[in-house]
């Protein structure tokens, strides 16, 4: 009883308070009233008692009937056995795999079900006490003699007197489960190598996680780690070209989200294949998986692209000098001149002429009048900045754009190129010299007022003599 003595005592003394008195004051001996008091305490102990014993019994019928539900709804099969190993109770779905009936239960044993040839495992995991520290995997037959591979938990049962509570996993659907996932693997992978594109995959840090045998190949390399040791990185491996993608390193991004950002969209790379050493173009496409791993995906387009470079060259370059024509420097101009504008900076242009260039075609003949041109666009190309814009803009008449470059800039390059022309020697010996105009963009120029202004700058050097600039 978890109440003591003087607990209960004191709940036989409520009980009487709320009865009132039951002695009759007919009796007046002391000593009757005292034996009469005691017993009407004697009962109401006994009552109080009773009543705790109905609470307790009260409060097992309810855990009892908590705890069958939750054997009964359990998500597992979950089996009592007895010391003999006979199955007494079952809950639902122990039930539904081995079709129990009322009448079966405390007649079956458990072994029943083992499959053939594991029974003597089973024992020796009983007998041995390894099931305490240790779970079994067994083979199971069900009344329809289906065989599946469970993992069995056993703990005793009321402290091993009355048995084993047993608890079953179902481990066949994690089998057939693992078993179609490396199928899918395996068609995956067979798909990834039979494609003609090269393929990488990159987890949610960039770290190199696949390439595929074609990528492998291309790149020489056996295996993902012979390819780490020979490459940094892949974008590493790219070639700075014009109209193709290439890494910006001042810009902190990998090249998959330099790439996907960039404003151009330009998604060709040129990579130098490593087994011809064959220069070869590809098309880029990169998407992220459900697992957030980055999927590049190399289409080669060299055919193509160096048709569209033939294309280009036909359309965008000079045929003679092989730099660019009007056409493609009025391009270059309009995008220019309107960026230019807007973040207010400096933007030049020179514009020169050969002198009396008819003298050399009249008194040589066209042929070296060409070499003289493609000589003096070698000349010039030399002397100009990666960002620098050099065309033809007509027979012997060439223009320059100059980026972030102020007018008195403008004015000291042209110098100084006048000076490189006078004093080279051309084919023949001929030695020729150039007439410059240099300008910068106004606060109110368009690219008309732009243009027309150098252009009247270069004919005043004429007009003044020639070999000179003008600013």
């Amino acid at each position: 009883m978890p109440e003591n003595n003087e607990q209960l005592r004191e709940k036989a003394y409520e009980i009487i308070k709320r009865k009132g008195e039951v002695f009759s004051s007919k009796f007046e001996s002391s000593d009757l009233k005292t034996l009469i008091h005691e017993l009407d305490v004697y009962q109401a102990e006994l009552e109080a008692q009773n009543e705790e014993l109905r609470n307790k019994e009260l409060a097992l019928i309810n855990a009892n009937v908590k705890n069958q539900k939750l054997f009964n709804e359990a998500p597992f099969p979950y089996l009592l056995l007895d010391n003999s190993l006979v199955i007494i109770e079952a809950n639902f779905l122990a039930q539904d795999f081995f079709n129990f009936t009322k009448s079966k239960k405390s007649t079956v044993l458990f072994s029943t079900y083992i499959k053939q040839g594991e029974m003597k495992k089973f024992l020796n995991w009983i007998v041995s006490n390894e099931y305490k520290n240790n779970y079994l995997e067994l083979d199971l037959v069900n009344f329809n003699k289906k065989s599946n591979r469970f993992r069995l938990y056993l703990k005793d049962y009321e402290k091993g007197k009355e048995g084993y509570l047993l608890s079953l996993r179902d481990v066949q659907k994690e089998v057939d489960l693992a078993e179609d996932l490396n199928k899918k693997n395996l068609l995956l992978n067979e798909i990834t190598q039979n494609q003609e594109n090269l393929i990488i995959v990159y987890d949610n840090e960039y770290n190199l996680l696949f390439l595929n045998d074609k990528f492998l190949e291309f790149y020489a390399s056996k295996d993902i780690s012979d390819f780490r040791i020979k490459y940094d990185s892949i974008d590493c491996t790219f070639i700075k070209n014009e109209g193709f993608f290439s890494v910006d390193t001042k810009i902190n991004l990998h090249w998959t989200d330099m790439m996907i950002n960039s404003e151009q969209k330009n998604n060709l790379i040129l990579i130098n294949e490593k087994k011809s050493d064959e220069v070869k173009a590809f098309i880029v496409s990169i998407s992220r998986s459900k697992t957030d791993n980055i999927i590049c995906s190399l289409s080669e387009v060299t055919d193509i692209s160096l048709e569209k470079r033939k294309l280009e060259k036909r359309v965008f370059y000079d045929e003679l000098t092989q730099i660019y024509n009007r056409a493609k420097f009025n391009d270059f101009l309009n995008t220019e001149f309107s960026f230019f504008k807007r973040q207010s900076l400096d933007l030049s242009i020179v514009m020169f002429d050969i002198d009396f260039f008819k003298n050399i075609n009249d008194n040589f003949g066209h042929d070296v009048g060409d070499e003289v041109l493609k000589y003096l666009s070698d000349i010039v190309a030399k002397r100009l900045r990666e960002s620098d814009i050099f065309a033809r803009w007509g027979g012997e008449e060439f223009i320059i754009l100059l980026k972030a470059c102020s007018k008195e800039d403008a004015c000291n390059f042209a110098q100084n190129l006048r000076s490189n022309i006078e004093d080279a020697i051309f084919p023949n010996e001929i030695k020729i010299t150039c007439s410059f105009g240099v300008t910068a963009t106004l606060p109110d120029d368009s690219i008309k007022t732009f243009l027309k202004r150098v252009d009247e700058l270069l004919y005043q050097s004429k007009r003044n003599g020639r070999n000179q600039v003008t600013c």
